[in-house]
């Protein structure tokens, strides 16, 4: 009985010896990265050694251990308060796989009816001829086509009701649409009153096409075309040969450098996402082009303010009219919010008397506030790197649904062989990702700062 317990361990300790063989012969020196405390002393698996630099011109074959999938699960469990937009990103799956380091897109999927003037225009008189046409300035040129009608909110016409317009023509660089109206003012019913730019707002109502008409204008090609780049996000941990082998006090090797690498990554990543710059940078030194990203904080022009000294109801129900009306967006939207903007926000009764456990939201793997609006859901969240960046008295609105990351390479962690390749006696592991994050729908978010 005893020979076979034997002979039976015999076996299972030769299969634990064949599998932690044949995955130090994959690299997998360090087993922590499969079951912690697990470890062999197999050097890692020798990878081809890349000479000069590798490019997407110059792409050469190098040994990688792609485990996206168990780093991303990871990074999102570092920190992820702290970090909320990369959390809700990474927890949410919207993930665009692109081809190169460009990403375009169409900023505008959906066709928005509401509008505003962007330049004040003065009065026309009372004498213009019949059916004169008039050019008026907009924001957002891109809902409308040619033959498209309009809607003056609040501008009494001929009629005694809102003054309606036919588009004639449009400049898609001005922002200028060029209209005639059937019940304007004046002795012929065709003229404008003042429109004051911001308050004068506009809806698109319908289009009109005379009777030979056989076609309209093609809505696919009027969206506005945006672009970001990938931007690379790299860290690299090393462990010489003699630290890993001296006495430590507390256990700290590479997987605890590993995990700080990647708090480090997904900070500076979470930085980038909120306000880096879109760029092809020239790098005199290296002699080579770096690709940066544009932040979202700068891709969204909806600006919304409030008083230096404090928020009341109608400031905040104010801000919460502007976000969900007037656009395509959700009926939930995310508020991060800086510190400052978040104590003021404390004082205001609409939302101090919702800041309780009752109604707290978790979402996406954040902790939210949730605060119920008669307009929309807001899911409130204090950024503090907003505070780090000097906008503790900004906050950002974003519609998750309208904003995507674009992956040129996954997430993913390579073991590079410093020894093998005679560079150092040292281990060493590269976590790099290459991505950009895309904003939908610029009106569907906004940006909230001091007056």
């Amino acid at each position: 009985m005893r020979k076979q317990i034997f002979n039976f361990s015999k076996a299972i300790a030769g299969l634990v010896l064949f599998v932690m063989a044949i995955a130090g012969l994959f690299g997998f020196a360090d087993l922590s990265w499969i079951a912690p405390g697990v470890s062999m002393a197999f050097a890692a698996a020798a990878g081809e050694v890349v000479q000069g630099t590798v490019s997407t011109e110059t792409a050469s074959e190098a040994s990688s251990s792609l485990l996206s999938n168990s780093i991303d699960k990871k990074i999102t469990l570092i920190r992820p308060d702290l970090n909320p937009l990369d959390t809700i990103i990474r927890n949410m799956g919207i993930v665009v796989p692109i081809k190169s380091w460009e990403s375009e897109y169409y900023a505008v999927d959906t066709r928005g009816v509401a509008d505003t003037i962007k330049t004040t225009k003065s009065a026309t008189g009372t004498s213009s001829a019949a059916w004169t046409t008039h050019d008026v300035v907009v924001n957002n040129i891109h809902i409308w086509s040619i033959d498209d009608m309009g809607f003056f909110q609040g501008t009494a016409g001929s009629d005694g009701s809102e003054i309606v317009f036919n588009v004639l023509a449009k400049n898609n660089s001005s922002y200028t649409l060029t209209i005639v109206t059937p019940n304007g003012l004046g002795t012929n019913d065709a003229d404008l009153p003042a429109l004051t730019a911001t308050t004068s707002k506009i809806t698109r109502i319908g289009n009109a096409k005379s009777e030979l008409d056989a076609q309209t204008s093609p809505y696919a090609v009027m969206p506005q075309k945006s672009s970001n780049y990938a931007q690379i996000h790299m860290a690299q941990v090393e462990e010489g040969l003699y630290e890993k082998l001296h006495d430590k006090e507390v256990k700290w090797d590479m997987a605890d450098f590993r995990s700080e690498a990647l708090y480090d990554l997904r900070r500076r990543m979470e930085l980038t996402s909120l306000v880096g710059f879109k760029s092809k940078m020239y790098d005199s030194v290296g002699e080579d082009y770096k690709y940066t990203s544009q932040g979202v904080m700068r891709s969204v022009d909806n600006a919304l303010t409030y008083p230096a000294a404090t928020i009341d109801n109608d400031t905040f129900i104010g801000w919460a009219k502007d976000i969900f009306t007037g656009n395509n967006g959700s009926d939930t939207r995310v508020l991060f919010a800086g510190s400052t903007l978040m104590k003021l926000m404390g004082s205001v009764p609409t939302v101090a008397k919702q800041l309780t456990g009752e109604n707290v939201k978790v979402k996406w793997g954040i902790t939210f506030n949730q605060i119920v609006t008669n307009f929309g859901i807001l899911l409130v969240k204090h950024h503090a790197t907003l505070t780090d960046l000097g906008y503790d008295t900004k906050g950002l609105v974003l519609d998750m649904n309208n904003v995507e990351k674009h992956v040129f390479k996954s997430l993913e962690t390579r073991s590079i062989d410093l020894k093998g390749s005679g560079q150092k006696l040292a281990d060493a592991d590269n976590i790099s990702e290459a991505f950009c994050l895309v904003v939908k729908n610029p009106d569907t978010h906004a940006i909230i700062s001091q007056a």
